[in-house]
């Protein structure tokens, strides 16, 4: 059977089929779902899937401003929408398996001295203090901080 990619537009799967049926946490799901929103359909979600050429993918991917693994995450993200076309013949290539990215030098992240995390921390007030603290403390990323909930800390092992 004849992919049918000539009549469906890349924003024709952004169902959220695919997402909800996976074993990812709520919060991660909402977190992609909004980055899938922001930076890939509003770029490409008016063209035919067939028109969508891996070249016109590499050199968006090569624009964004964003850090190298969260290119990688757009990337995967557009992945799997199009292995979800494929699959109900909406298309017949996943032209994402063809886009290359060049790997970019990642700046060596510059450590905060002890005096300068104490002078930060006493200019804190809760919840900032605590957040802070937390970060420091334990070397969590932002969306891992923010996505805590007392469930996730084992306090018998503290």
């Amino acid at each position: 059977m004849a992919a049918r990619s000539h009549s469906r537009r890349s924003g024709s799967t952004t169902n959220r089929s695919s997402l909800d049926r996976s074993s990812k946490r709520i919060r991660t799901k909402e977190v992609y779902q909004n980055s899938y929103d922001h930076y890939v359909f509003s770029r490409w979600g008016n063209y035919q899937l067939a028109q969508i050429r891996a070249v016109d993918l590499e050199k968006w991917l090569g624009e964004l401003e964003l850090a190298p693994n969260t290119k990688r995450k757009h990337k995967g993200l557009l992945s799997v929408r199009f292995q979800h076309a494929i699959r109900h013949d909406w298309a017949s290539h996943n032209p994402i398996r063809a886009v290359h990215q060049i790997r970019e030098q990642v700046r060596e992240i510059e450590n905060f001295t002890t005096s300068e995390i104490a002078a930060l921390l006493n200019e804190l007030d809760d919840p900032a203090f605590t957040v802070t603290k937390l970060a420091v403390g334990t070397g969590l990323r932002r969306g891992k901080l923010f996505g805590l909930k007392w469930g996730d800390v084992n306090f018998e092992q503290l």
